[in-house]
């Protein structure tokens, strides 16, 4: 039998942002931005919850998801996320 254990999805904002001044406005319980170590922005909208990598080019990953449906959800919730969006554009 096989089971799903991690649903990934992938998308686009159509911009390019600074995701150093993104992740210190998001109010979320999780970012993590070091260049030195991984040239994307991690965030998790909630703890322990899926992973999205967003990147200077507006593109971004979504992992660790345990179904389609919370892939769709959490989808969803990124881009209800009140951003400035003004600040972070390059």
């Amino acid at each position: 039998m096989v089971a799903i254990a991690n649903v990934v999805g992938s998308g686009s904002l159509s911009l390019e942002l600074d995701i150093e001044q993104l992740g210190a406005d998001l109010d979320v319980p999780y970012t993590k931005y070091d260049l030195k170590n991984y040239h994307g922005l991690y965030i998790r909208l909630e703890e322990d919850g899926p992973l999205i990598s967003v990147y200077r080019n507006g593109k971004y990953l979504i992992s660790y998801c345990p179904s389609l449906n919370t892939l769709e959800k959490i989808r969803s919730k990124t881009s209800s996320v009140p951003l400035n969006l003004e600040q972070m554009l390059i």
